[in-house]
């Protein structure tokens, strides 16, 4: 299974380029810096930083294969990926800025949020029209229950916990309980068909199974026993419960089969655990081929780090990417000296203003633009590891509105991609040419077919349609 520890993302602070926070590269990093004066990250930061002049590259040939070079020398050394469920990868972390902080395992961030909003509603659940709710301290509780099920049921460290079925209060506590005891959450989808439910089960080595409802019961129950051969259990854990036999379990009778595991053996279990370990293995949906694997750690937020290495030309993140790059800029901002706070506002404003007469079909640009770029733009594309991208995306679900805002006024167009398996994946997407945001314009006299409601002129496979 490959491992990938970029779902998540950090920025840094708006205001300043990743030398000016404080940022020190990687030890790779720093070595290239020294004797490469093609590595891009120099001119970048010589120009930003006013470290002194840019030093140009001689051909671009000799940049690219100098930071290819530098790229594969740095995962060799830094062991930056895993394949293995058990191993470890090695945390990446900065002097200052928001990548200094050690990262920490998923229950002690829980234990945290615990201390924090003890009494506070934590999970809403609609039944029969009526809201029940846990808060913190309830549902801390019941994650440690289904852990010592867990444990009761016989799960080994780094095996699975297979979870089938749509979202409920009951998938969030097995998936947060499997990590307490140190297996790994594995998610199926609800629509997988049998075959794809047990190459997940058999390749994740899934010792416990919960499913929704009878129905996907069914489906596990019409797969050959000789095919599961890591599954120990299975819990229902929506009624009705229609089928009965060994090692099968409602979810209210599950959650009491732990009462005899000692709160200090789960305890000594969650200590041993790290944040560069995995915790959880999100499979693919199989449409096209056998589902496949990828592995996450605890502390899964290197994305940044990663982009500062690459410097990608294009870069395509699904919506909680650009969600949690937008939550760490605001984050930063609220931070920052009150001179600094307005003017990030105001380049805000004015690129928002600028880039809405774009949409409408003006091409000014006016000086304060100009300015805000220099004193904004920049440097957040920089501190993104952006600075070289020209093509931003965001697929495989939809981009908020506001996100979509929030990043236009920081000069930032994202444009929307669509596809699908049967049509080989990525098909239709946005062009810079015709940028649009899709929101609501009321038609006018003067405008009887505002922005929004216009056909938009879309890059589909070789042509424009």
């Amino acid at each position: 299974m490959p491992h990938e520890a970029d779902l998540g993302a950090t920025a840094a602070d708006p205001e300043a380029s990743p030398e000016c926070l404080g940022y020190t590269p990687l030890p790779s990093e720093a070595a290239v810096e020294d004797t490469q004066v093609t590595y891009p990250a120099s001119a970048v930061k010589d120009v930003l930083c006013g470290s002194g002049k840019a030093k140009t590259p001689t051909t671009q040939e000799e940049e690219a294969e100098d930071l290819k070079v530098d790229m594969n020398k740095a995962q060799d050394a830094l062991r930056l990926w895993t394949v293995h469920r058990d191993g470890e990868v090695l945390l990446r972390l900065t002097k200052h800025g928001p990548g200094h902080e050690a990262p920490i395992t998923i229950p002690d961030f829980f234990r945290e949020s615990v201390s924090r909003f003890g009494t506070y509603p934590a999970l809403a659940t609609r039944n029969n029209d009526k809201w029940e709710f846990l808060n913190y301290n309830q549902y801390y509780q019941a994650c440690r229950k289904a852990a010592k099920a867990f444990l009761k049921l016989g799960l080994e460290r780094f095996n699975a916990v297979g979870i089938l079925g749509f979202n409920s209060a009951e998938w969030f506590i097995a998936a947060i309980g499997a990590i307490l005891a140190g297996g790994l959450c594995v998610g199926i989808y609800a629509t997988n068909s049998p075959e794809a439910c047990q190459y997940v089960i058999d390749h994740a080595k899934v010792n416990v199974l919960l499913v929704e409802n009878d129905q996907q019961l069914q489906k596990i129950l019409s797969i050959p026993r000789t095919k599961l051969e890591s599954l120990k259990a299975i819990i229902q854990y929506k009624q009705p419960m229609k089928e009965t036999g060994d090692n099968l379990y409602f979810w209210n009778d599950f959650m009491e089969l732990g009462n005899s595991i000692p709160d200090a053996q789960l305890d000594q279990i969650i200590k041993s655990q790290k944040a560069n370990q995995c915790a959880v293995v999100i499979y693919t949906s199989g449409t096209t081929g056998n589902p496949k694997g990828v592995m996450l750690s605890h502390d899964n937020g290197s994305l940044v780090n990663t982009l500062h290495q690459v410097r990608p030309t294009s870069f395509l993140g699904v919506p909680r990417v650009w969600e949690k790059m937008q939550e760490k800029i605001k984050e930063n901002t609220t931070k920052a000296a009150a001179l600094k706070r307005k003017v990030f506002s105001w380049a805000r404003n004015t690129g928002l203003r600028v880039n809405n007469k774009r949409m409408l079909g003006g091409h000014d640009t006016p000086m304060g633009y100009r300015m805000a770029k220099t004193l904004v733009f920049s440097k957040v594309r920089t501190a993104l590891g952006l600075d070289h991208c020209h093509y931003f995306i965001s697929g495989a679900a939809p981009l908020t509105q506001e996100t979509a805002e929030f990043f236009l006024s920081l000069d930032i167009p994202i444009g929307e991609m669509y596809g699908m398996s049967e049509s080989s994946g990525p098909h239709t997407v946005a062009i810079c040419e015709n940028y649009r945001i899709h929101r609501y314009w009321p038609p006018t006299q003067a405008d009887p077919h505002p922005p929004a409601t216009r056909v938009e002129r879309v890059k589909t496979g070789g042509g424009v349609s």
